[in-house]
């Protein structure tokens, strides 16, 4: 992203209605206020190892209150030897628990990747893909490098513009506005094994 665009991405971000502000990261600082940390064993070891080298840098978490995990693959691994692209790709991944369920609400209790949706931005090939805000309760404000800004709406796995006023109007009437197109939803199990498929030309923007 150039300077002048990584610039223009700062102030949208800032001047969104946020319930939580991050680090330019693939997600959420730990403990930060407002979300809730999946726990050391939402993933067996093994599995947490293959989504890291499958998605990259990984961030995993639940708004309070909400009844949604979400997790981020930066699409960039963290290898020693410096960044470099992670084969599947950049996504965001979302379970839904049911109503009541108290062990899936529960971060400390072990699931399999394959429960969650998988959703990759408007353009697969961009990355990374790093979380700026979270405006509302569920929606996402996220950076996706050359592409700029989107906004993603955990409750419909729907992608939309990230400029403020686009946010501001999604906020204001949820489901009124225009999703920006984007490929298939699959299964975790399914996005294990994919590759994230051609996409927009780079610098494409909502």
């Amino acid at each position: 992203m150039s300077a002048a665009k990584c610039k223009n991405v700062q102030q949208a971000a800032r001047s969104l209605p946020a319930q939580n502000s991050s680090p330019a990261a693939a997600g959420l600082a730990p403990n930060t206020a407002g979300v809730i940390d999946c726990g050391a064993t939402f993933f067996t070891a093994a599995e947490a190892r293959q989504l890291a080298s499958t998605f990259g840098v990984i961030s995993c978490f639940r708004v309070t209150g909400q009844d949604q995990w979400i997790l981020l693959g930066s699409g960039m691994s963290a290898a020693a030897s410096g960044p470099a692209a992670a084969p599947g790709g950049a996504i965001v991944a979302v379970e839904r628990c049911r109503s009541g369920d108290a062990a899936c609400l529960n971060p400390g209790a072990t699931r399999s990747f394959s429960s969650f949706v998988v959703t990759r931005p408007p353009d697969p090939q961009a990355r990374p893909l790093e979380l700026q805000t979270i405006a509302g309760n569920s929606v996402l404000v996220l950076s996706a490098a050359p592409c700029g800004l989107f906004s993603f709406d955990v409750s419909s796995l729907q992608w939309y513009g990230g400029t403020a006023s686009a946010v501001h109007a999604l906020l204001a009437h949820p489901g009124g506005e225009h999703p920006v197109a984007v490929t298939r939803t699959m299964t975790g199990a399914q996005a294990l094994g994919a590759r994230p498929p051609a996409g927009p030309a780079a610098g494409c923007h909502p």
